[in-house]
């Protein structure tokens, strides 16, 4: 599990305050989920599930960078570069310290280290100079001894702090099958099958759509007041969701007391 540092008085500031709530968690998310440069791949729909809220992509920069630009849209608006996230976490990037170095060469990759606060200017000359090879070179030489520990070391740490991309069906298909054990006691086993169903569910009705669908079958579940769940828990199946989908109809707010069902994620 990778760590970072966080802002104790984050949610002092009056930025993350006047933020709608749904917004103060896309915050937050995005600074947990990016990479160790800042960069977050946009990637709405499971954050939207992640984090059991809808959001709007034009609205989330419209808030984000009133007043101050914090977010910078590049690659067509695939990913967003967090200004000041990587001061906060590295303070001044350097060259010489091993650690910033891929951080360095992503920022450069991008053209974004304009955006970034530097000890010194001149990165882009200074990274890939003969000289500055030949000097690392040298350096390698006299820590041989060291190199293996030291890659195996780095291997962990990029291991702790690689972020697995789910999508959309696969983060809904785990949560699903979270809730179907804690009710049976029994172990859910998801196979192709339900992960191309849930897959064409989502293309054709939109990640809302799906998750109240499911909060529904989980409320008339706990009742049996449908023939097809008159056996309870057992029929909260994927196979239940895609059959009787035009059968799931909200009856008087009977499902809100599964408002929270898909809301929240474990920690990574």
């Amino acid at each position: 599990m990778g760590k970072r540092f966080t802002d104790t008085e984050k949610f002092n500031k009056h930025f993350l305050r006047s933020l709608p709530a749904p917004y103060k968690l896309l915050w937050c998310y995005i600074t947990d989920n990016c990479s160790n440069a800042g960069i977050w791949e946009v990637d709405l729909d499971v954050a939207m599930l992640r984090l059991g809220v809808d959001i709007s992509i034009t609205k989330a920069l419209q808030l984000f960078n009133a007043g101050d630009q914090r977010i910078i849209e590049f690659d067509n608006g695939a990913k967003w570069f967090i200004v000041g996230f990587v001061e906060f976490q590295y303070g001044e990037l350097r060259n010489e310290v091993k650690p910033h170095r891929p951080i360095i060469q992503a920022l450069l990759k991008y053209d974004l280290m304009k955006y970034v606060s530097t000890e010194k200017k001149g990165y882009q000359r200074g990274i890939n100079t003969p000289k500055d090879k030949d000097k690392d070179k040298e350096k390698d030489k006299e820590k041989d001894k060291e190199k293996d520990k030291e890659k195996d070391k780095e291997k962990d740490k990029e291991k702790d702090s690689a972020i697995t991309v789910l999508q959309p069906h696969q983060v809904f298909i785990e949560q699903f099958g979270k809730q179907y054990e804690a009710k049976t006691g029994q172990p859910f086993k998801a196979d192709s099958k339900h992960f191309i169903i849930v897959a064409g569910l989502i293309k054709k009705f939109g990640i809302p759509s799906v998750i109240e669908k499911a909060r529904l079958l989980a409320a008339s579940c706990e009742t049996g007041d449908q023939f097809f769940t008159k056996t309870g828990w057992c029929n909260f199946t994927i196979e239940a969701l895609s059959a009787h989908w035009n059968k799931l109809i909200p009856k008087q707010e009977k499902a809100e007391e599964w408002r929270n069902l898909f809301t929240q994620e474990s920690q990574q």
